[in-house]
């Protein structure tokens, strides 16, 4: 599968990711915990909207950047189309909880 999609950062960052690369979100705030994180335009949702969004009012980040990604890959979660991946959520957001 390849998935095109956007990764909001801060604008400080721009740098060291294009050079080395987007390195993976660590934490005990990621849902899924360590890994890389993408919005995607789907239906009504703009990819590059909400990741803006995500640095700015998530981050508290008002000097932000976004890198548009393409990425090649059968390890994602789909939370727009598949009903299994969206139980997986919901079971991950309870036990989080």
């Amino acid at each position: 599968m390849q998935l095109c999609a956007y990764h909001g950062t801060s604008k400080s960052n721009i740098k060291s990711i294009e050079e080395k690369g987007l390195k993976p979100s660590k934490g005990k705030r990621q849902w899924f915990g360590d890994g890389w994180y993408f919005f995607e335009t789907v239906y009504m949702s703009d990819g590059f909207k909400e990741a803006k969004n995500w640095v700015i009012k998530v981050k508290k980040n008002s000097e932000w950047a976004v890198f548009k990604v393409c990425i090649k890959s059968e390890n994602f979660i789909d939370l727009i189309d598949s009903e299994e991946h969206k139980c997986l959520f919901a079971k991950v957001r309870e036990k989080a909880h």
